[in-house]
């Protein structure tokens, strides 16, 4: 979803960074592993500003995304 989104809003990873005030890799592993990701308030709120998404999108997108790891987790 988040990259789905830059995308579409002509932004690349750098240029998010730079924005929400972290680092390129962080963005790509927000986009590729967000199960890993542990955002804070602020950047949740910098990623639905700029890529016009509702804060509680980007909240669930990284909260579903680690329920689910930690449900594999646990079967392993």
């Amino acid at each position: 979803m988040l990259k789905e989104r830059r995308v579409e809003k002509g932004l690349s990873q750098s240029q998010v960074a730079e924005i929400i005030n972290t680092n390129r890799s962080y963005v790509s592993r927000f986009e590729t592993a967000p199960e890993h990701c542990n955002p804070t308030v602020d950047v949740i709120i910098g990623l639905s500003i700029i890529l016009d998404l509702n804060r509680t999108e980007v909240f669930e997108y990284f909260a579903e995304n680690r329920e689910a790891h930690v449900e594999f987790e646990w079967f392993i």
